[in-house]
């Protein structure tokens, strides 16, 4: 007799936990090792003109950055990128300064970094 609501009630605390699951934090948030700090670059192109390409977009934010990156890294990035809010995409791309996360927009028409987090050795 008390079977179907408890079903219920097992079914909803189920979906309660994946909906709560995953990342903690916004998208695009970085969780850094132990010993470094997350330091983050806004807008190094908000005040710019778009560029082309997603590709453009990332090499421009890499050289603001100071970093470099494979051609190949950057395709495999940009494939393996994930929706992170309102067509902005999130990919994590290995550079010559570690992995960092960039949040690509689209501007209509091309592309621009609205922010890139990595992590880098803490002072001390």
């Amino acid at each position: 007799m008390f079977r179907k609501p408890i079903l219920t009630l097992l079914l909803a605390a189920a979906v309660g936990l994946v909906a709560c699951g995953g990342s903690s934090g916004e998208a695009g948030s970085v969780d850094c090792p132990e010993g470094t700090t997350q330091q983050e670059s806004v807008g190094g192109l908000a005040d710019g003109d778009a560029l082309d390409t997603r590709d453009d977009a990332i090499h421009a934010e890499l050289e603001h950055l100071g970093a470099t990156a494979s051609a190949d890294a950057v395709a495999a990035a940009i494939i393996a990128s994930v929706p992170a809010s309102e067509g902005v995409e999130q990919i994590e791309l290995d550079t010559s300064a570690g992995v960092i996360t960039m949040m690509l927009a689209p501007q209509m028409p091309g592309w621009k970094v609205e922010r890139s987090t990595m992590c880098t050795p803490s002072e001390g």
